[in-house]
């Protein structure tokens, strides 16, 4: 059998990659955009895994079938025409015009537990499908949720005249409206950064240029090029005076870790510079087939609430508690309410990516320990279990924000 390619909105990937999970846990072979290797040419590799698909799962959410949603569609189209097309419902959503009649699956209300009876039927419809078993459009779409019943009708007059009315109204609104203050392009910017899924970055500048704003982003993400080919293109959809945007100092993020990404965007916290990562004090060194160097740590406790951890995130082994109490750590050397710390980082000897050191923030002592233990790696429970944590504390998190890489492997060196 061949591949499944699944095709979403960029936006609802934390709700896909359970989805994703289960098909292929039901022996699916099963690729997507995140199987896209860093640096890849992203487009021409999406056109061509969409041609070699012998079935496209298309997921039917409220930002799919938007104006945003423009390639799911295309992607849907083009597998349609083919007759390699299942949709998948998330959202109590009908598919775009010319999906009514095909076929789609009820997964409206899911929490990503594999135990759910539909995941099971999923796993057979598209086994089906491969196999020849089922056609392409035996499943019925589930039915709209119901609408009020009007009553009463007006005489078709006294609607006419109830219409003029509404109009005359709405004109006269329209003439004496306010004026919408108009987003600025730094909080444009910093909404969409929000929403992107495997992102986290935040402007770092904002240097001077000719028409329209220009911003410098620092951070993390997945695929950088295209967090600015986004940000561009919503602008211009927008009306929004962004003229560029500079992702020289934007991390490629290896997919491994926009799981854990995922689940602390929500709780994340700007620091504006006050947490740093700076430049390696020396060569990186092996020994007993490590790779290892160091690594200074400066953060500014201005403004910083009581308790402050020190965590560590790299794409074999999730997140780890390096220091739980930063506060009581001796640093290197004080300035003013700046401490630097020296950090020790090492490969393991497997050639292991450090992705990034993260403060962790709270105003009450944070048990990080039993929610984020020794044995790693960590997994969809514990990262479950991390953001319930967070909430229930009111835990911050915030990205320490990379002058130079710090990653263990040899070519990755500064």
């Amino acid at each position: 059998m061949g591949h499944v390619f699944i095709s979403y909105k960029r936006e609802d990937q934390a709700r896909v990659a359970p989805l994703v999970a289960a098909l292929r846990d039901g022996g699916i072979d099963i690729w997507w955009d995140q199987d896209i290797p860093a640096g890849g040419a992203w487009r021409e590799t999406l056109e061509q895994m969409l041609g070699a698909s012998q079935l496209c799962l298309v997921v039917w959410s409220q930002r799919s079938i938007g104006p945003g949603g423009r390639f799911v569609r295309e992607e849907a189209e083009r597998s349609a025409r083919r007759g390699a097309y299942l949709g998948v419902l998330i959202d109590e959503v009908l598919p775009p015009l010319g999906f009514g009649e095909w076929q789609a699956l009820d997964l409206i209300g899911w929490n990503g537990d594999p135990s759910d009876g539909r995941i099971a039927g999923l796993v057979k419809a598209v086994r089906d499908r491969l196999a020849g078993e089922l056609p392409p459009r035996s499943i019925d779409v589930p039915p709209p949720p119901p609408r009020p019943r009007v009553r009463r009708r007006l005489p078709v007059a006294a609607a006419l005249l109830a219409g003029l009315i509404l109009v005359a109204a709405a004109g006269g609104w329209w003439l004496s409206r306010p004026a919408v203050p108009t987003l600025s392009p730094t909080d444009f910017v910093n909404a969409e950064l929000a929403r992107m899924d495997c992102t986290w970055a935040e402007i770092s500048g904002v240097p001077p240029g000719g028409e329209g704003v220009r911003v410098s982003l620092g951070g993390l993400a997945s695929g950088p090029p295209l967090v600015r080919e986004l940000l561009i293109q919503r602008a211009q959809d927008q009306a929004v005076p962004l003229s560029d945007v500079d992702i020289s100092r934007v991390a490629e993020v290896p997919q491994a870790v926009c799981p854990q990404l995922n689940h602390l965007r929500p709780f994340r916290e700007s620091g504006n510079g006050r947490f740093n990562l700076v430049p390696e004090r020396g060569p990186l060194a092996r020994d007993s087939g490590e790779l290892f160097g160091l690594v200074e740590v400066e953060v500014d406790y201005s403004g910083l609430p009581p308790q402050v951890a020190l965590l560590g995130l790299d794409d074999r082994w999730g997140l780890e508690v390096l220091i739980p109490n930063l506060r009581d750590h001796p640093p290197a050397r004080t300035e003013g309410e700046r401490r630097v710390y020296n950090i020790l980082f090492t490969d393991e000897g497997d050639n292991v990516r450090n992705v990034a050191l993260i403060l962790a923030l709270a105003d009450r002592p944070l048990a990080l320990d039993p929610v984020v233990p020794e044995e790693r790696p960590d997994t969809p429970a514990m990262l479950a279990r991390l953001a319930e944590a967070a909430r229930a504390g009111g835990w911050r998190f915030e990205l320490g924000m990379v002058r130079c890489g710090f990653e263990g492997g040899v070519e990755r060196r500064c």
